[in-house]
């Protein structure tokens, strides 16, 4: 349930759920919030790849600003610095209205590289659709997503 994109020599893997202990089933394990970075600049051993947390709870720079903890959302680069985040469902403890309402745009700044800017954008935003799961999405050329 990750959502995932790259940019710019660049992969980045945000959400999804996580269970380090193997304690819950696959739909009822915890959201994440976190930001995986990966450097695709240089090569790596394939069997330890140089993976930073960059964004999310687990981000060992407390004062970075978290993004909503989300599971089967999608990551859309529109433009070399900038990915809409969308969809997805919240935790159960979640402030996010669930599936059904038009509230699930969610504005990452990544040219920091490491450093990621989010921007949660209100209802309605853009005349955005239903907050949806199991979902894909493509971006053109031009920066339009659908």
């Amino acid at each position: 349930g990750q959502a995932v994109v790259v940019i710019d020599h660049a992969l980045y893997v945000y959400g999804g759920k996580t269970d380090e202990f193997n304690q819950f089933a696959y739909t009822s394990a915890p959201n994440t919030n976190d930001i995986l970075y990966l450097s695709l600049a240089s090569p790596f051993p394939a069997n330890s790849p140089p993976w930073f947390v960059v964004g999310g709870s687990s981000n060992s720079n407390s004062s970075a600003p978290h993004g909503p903890a989300l599971s089967w959302a999608t990551a859309s680069a529109f433009t070399s610095s900038h990915v809409l985040i969308f969809g997805g469902v919240p935790d159960s403890n979640s402030d996010i209205v669930l599936v059904g309402n038009p509230d699930s745009a969610s504005l990452l700044n990544i040219q920091a590289g490491q450093s990621p800017e989010w921007a949660i954008q209100p209802n309605g935003w853009a005349n955005q659709p239903m907050r949806r799961i199991h979902h894909s999405t493509a971006t053109t050329a031009s920066g339009l997503v659908f």
